[in-house]
């Protein structure tokens, strides 16, 4: 499919995008052919939606053990909003059952598909609350030295949209963004007091430790390390607008392959295993695979030769690493409007 033209793989894009819009997707879900207008008598809660993901409930049946999930040694926790009151909740293997519907709960995305009833009360995609919901993981008591892979599916920085297309795309890629980095920064700040505490705390004599107040401040103190590998999804143009609902077998066998290549790379690295200082203790390690037209790319879209990978960072508190790759219009002959230069990935 990649060896199509770049026209060719847009209208693959938005003919799979309509398939969806208007006959569903086998297995996952199907349009609700009536649906009451304003006004009139109102439908079942838990039925409010365009389209019904009842076929979603058979397919994880058919391919989830959730037996494994239940009893196996990895923990899985799932992220919804109780539609009531808009509180972000956690499914946790670690002290429930889980099972088709908290999975479904986790994905459903409003109006598009219905709210998910679990012991009585609505929940929606845990994305409308917070994307990105790191403090899940990161907050996680008690804490250890944690290595955290981060999956960014959408771009907030992009180019000036030229027409009508291009402002849909941005407006989706900022409304879906996981505002990453400021999330890493507010937990950054977090993290920073507990180590901040921990010295504190020490300097104290044993007779004050002791003291109940002293002692509940100590125990927000921490020593550990966190380490976030961010993966970035470069996005590709022909993606257009209608990415959101693309299940185009092209479309997902590209980003299979850009998140297979940049988990590799991550993995051979293995970054989070240098040392850093004392005082440091959260250090994320950016990576983002650069693909550009006319920069490697044929007419066709096949690459004509690879481009550099960013680790763009291993980057600490306060300071972006030194020697990361840059890429500029002078270093690439060749290039259309690119400058990609490691001062661009701001310090945290």
């Amino acid at each position: 499919m990649h060896r199509l033209p770049k026209a060719m793989l847009g209208l693959n894009s938005v003919w799979a995008a309509l398939q969806a819009l208007f006959l569903g997707r086998p297995g996952f879900f199907s349009p609700r052919w009536f649906i009451p207008p304003v006004g009139k008598a109102p439908s079942e809660p838990d039925s409010v939606s365009f389209y019904d993901t009842t076929p979603l409930r058979d397919t994880l049946l058919r391919l989830v053990d959730f037996n494994l999930i239940n009893d196996g040694p990895i923990r899985l926790t799932l992220d919804a909003v109780r539609v009531t009151t808009g509180d972000l909740v956690h499914f946790d293997s670690s002290n429930q059952q889980l099972g088709p519907e908290h999975v479904m709960a986790s994905s459903a995305l409003p109006p598009g598909f219905p709210p998910v009833r679990i012991n009585g009360e609505l929940f929606w995609d845990g994305g409308i609350y917070s994307n990105t919901p790191l403090d899940t993981v990161l907050d996680d008591l008690p804490r250890h030295n944690t290595l955290c892979f981060m999956v960014d599916l959408w771009n907030p920085a992009g180019s000036e949209p030229k027409n009508i297309y291009q402002v849909e795309t941005r407006y989706k890629d900022i409304l879906y963004a996981s505002r990453s980095r400021e999330h890493i920064e507010a937990y950054r700040a977090k993290h920073d007091l507990r180590r901040k505490l921990n010295k504190l705390y020490r300097l104290l004599p044993k007779n004050l430790q002791e003291r109940t107040e002293i002692r509940k401040i100590g125990e927000m103190r921490s020593t550990t390390t966190m380490n976030i590998i961010q993966l970035i999804y470069p996005g590709r143009d022909w993606s257009l607008a209608s990415k959101d609902i693309n299940f185009s077998s092209a479309s997902m066998e590209w980003r299979w392959e850009q998140g297979y290549r940049n988990a590799s790379k991550a993995l051979d690295d293995a970054a989070w295993l240098n040392p850093v200082p004392n005082d440091v203790g959260v250090v994320v390690h950016r990576y983002l695979r650069l693909f550009r037209n006319r920069l490697g790319f044929t007419s066709s879209g096949l690459l004509k030769k690879k481009l550099p990978y960013f680790p763009i960072g291993s980057v600490s508190t306060g300071a972006v690493a030194s020697g990361l790759p840059t890429i500029s219009a002078k270093s690439c002959p060749n290039s259309v409007n690119v400058d990609f230069e490691s001062r661009s990935v701001s310090s945290i």
